[in-house]
């Protein structure tokens, strides 16, 4: 009588069937997988932005005042006031995130940076925030809520800010203006029709008080996202701010003379700021135009996230934070960035 013996495993055709199955099981999973790190990274994203609109509101508080996009030292406010200035030059200020530090607990940071520039009466360039004793500089520490999650660059400022090696990005921009001015492209902040909230020295020189929020804080944004990787250092005032509408295709004075409703509005044909831009490292034939071309000071990017769905956080001047989508019109964003232009607005 013969014997037969019970077969055990798999035979390869089975085993193929398996990994096939289970390969397309992790293949379906996967988008929602990256849906969710997404939706986490940008709930992130929109605390830390929510977070510095407080610490905003704080200091509005606290001195009655809101920061300024850039704060002069006493030997260069007249310089800010009277050009364009250069990213970390002599003409550039203290970012609004540097008036703010000690209200969204970097207290340590903030006291350390008072005392290296004699409360800020130093210039903001100097080689006195080296820490004395130490290589290091102080302003080439990071802020830990300046970086979102979702930004796709490096941490390091690629901007030539000598004799730093190491300056850090922020993320998140004043949104100082609609619009710029003049041939110089300087702010067109002094006009409440439109200018902003976090404003130059020559719209103010101490900052504006909340009551300057004519069209309601809860309809004016204060605080933006910018996925620039070149000139945006998170303690220089040129590097962390930017307008609503690029500055290369239209300027106030076009933007105020153009009244489709009765109010101020970009011309149709005109873009909106928001996801407006190109890569740092863009191929030279790549035909997308950098948000604003200055020679050897091209900002790449104003308003702008990498964030899935096309949108950018914007953090308004009550607190609250919305994902605006850059398919919203460039008239209304320019609306909902300006202080007193008496026009309804809605972001839908």
């Amino acid at each position: 009588m013969s014997l037969h013996r019970r077969r055990s495993g798999f035979t390869l055709v089975e085993l193929l069937v398996v990994i096939a199955i289970i390969a397309m099981l992790v293949l379906l999973l996967l988008p929602a997988v990256q849906a969710a790190r997404e939706a986490a990274r940008r709930n992130n994203c929109s605390n830390a932005v929510r977070q510095m609109c407080l610490a905003v509101l704080n200091k509005e508080s606290a001195t009655q005042r809101f920061p300024l996009a850039m704060s002069g030292a006493a030997n260069v406010s007249q310089k800010i006031d009277a050009k364009s200035p250069t990213p970390y030059g002599d003409d550039d200020g203290y970012s609004f995130l540097v008036q703010i530090l000690s209200y969204m607990e970097e207290t340590a940071l903030a006291d350390q940076m008072t005392e290296l520039s004699e409360q800020f009466k130093l210039p903001l360039n100097g080689a006195q925030f080296k820490i004395p004793g130490t290589r290091e500089y102080i302003i080439e520490r990071p802020v830990e809520l300046a970086i979102c999650p979702s930004f796709p660059g490096e941490n390091i400022a690629t901007g030539r800010y000598r004799p730093l090696t190491k300056p850090q990005v922020s993320n998140y921009h004043a949104l100082v203006a609609g619009c710029v001015d003049g041939s110089r492209k300087t702010y067109g902040d002094l006009n409440p029709t439109t200018g902003g909230m976090i404003v130059t020295m020559q719209a103010s020189p101490k900052g504006l008080k909340i009551g300057d929020a004519k069209d309601g804080t809860s309809k004016t944004i204060a605080i933006t996202e910018s996925r620039g990787e070149v000139w945006t250092a998170w303690f220089s005032g040129v590097s962390t701010s930017t307008v609503a509408i690029p500055p290369d295709l239209a300027q106030c004075s076009r933007i105020t003379r153009n009244k489709p409703d009765g109010y101020p509005a970009p011309a149709a044909d005109v873009p909106s700021g928001m996801n407006y831009g190109r890569r740092a490292d863009a191929p030279k034939d790549d035909p997308s135009l950098p948000f604003a071309d200055k020679g050897n000071l091209t900002q790449e990017w104003g308003p702008s996230s990498a964030h899935s769905g096309d949108v950018v956080m914007s953090g308004y001047c009550d607190g609250h934070v919305k994902a605006l989508n850059s398919g919203i019109s460039a008239a209304v964003y320019f609306r909902l960035v300006t202080r007193g232009g008496g026009e309804p607005a809605d972001d839908g």
